[in-house]
């Protein structure tokens, strides 16, 4: 499908200089970073729910002191990974 998009100059002569240098379209180069995007705010989301999934599980107090320790360093890989 074509469409029609408005980028700023300078953004354009990178991009297209990125896809001279690696031989590849302008437009497979916009569809892959458009995808790159949209999956990466999809894993974001899922880190989140994982997060909220963590907390409850820490909050019902069922774990050991060790897997509590285990799920707050995983916590905090997932507060990183999702900003």
């Amino acid at each position: 499908m074509k469409i029609n998009v408005t980028i700023n100059d300078n953004l354009l002569k990178e991009i297209d200089q990125y896809c001279e240098e690696n031989y590849i379209p302008r437009s497979t180069f916009l569809a892959t970073s458009a995808n790159k995007v949209l999956k990466e705010n999809q894993l974001i989301s899922e880190f989140k729910k994982m997060n909220v999934t963590l907390e409850k599980i820490a909050e019902k107090n069922n774990a050991t002191d060790e897997q509590l320790k285990e799920l707050q360093e995983i916590q905090f890989m997932l507060n990183l990974l999702s900003k």
